[in-house]
């Protein structure tokens, strides 16, 4: 595990590993086998509404985890896709939430129909 070697001397080298222990936070990731079926839950979900799309799940850290493209899906879908969950990822909201904030600027609300 080479990223707790390097926090246990980091922790060494400033001589505070208790201090280091307690600054350093622990966050959550959706493991890539719960990403997937959340990637072919939206895909399947979305072709039963009649829509071909592409749905791609990234993590906390907008780093790709699962993506999908369905069959007819247009080309632009997946670099939407996957701006669509980096922009949850970086404002760390549900798309649902960042489209009713959208929504409610009139010069920008016309987007709110994409998310």
């Amino acid at each position: 595990m080479q990223v707790g070697k390097s926090l246990l001397g980091a922790a060494s080298v400033f001589g505070a590993s208790g201090a280091l222990a307690r600054a350093i936070l622990a966050e959550g990731n959706l493991p890539v086998g719960l990403a997937e079926e959340a990637a072919l839950a939206a895909m399947q979900k979305c072709r039963a509404d009649g829509y071909r799309v592409s749905a791609v799940v990234l993590d906390r850290g907008g780093n790709f985890k699962a993506a999908l493209r369905n069959d007819g899906a247009g080309l632009h879908t997946y670099d939407t896709a996957w701006k669509k969950a980096y922009t949850s990822a970086s404002l760390r909201i549900p798309t649902t939430e960042f489209a009713r904030f959208q929504s409610s600027i009139q010069e920008i609300a016309f987007y709110a129909e994409v998310l």
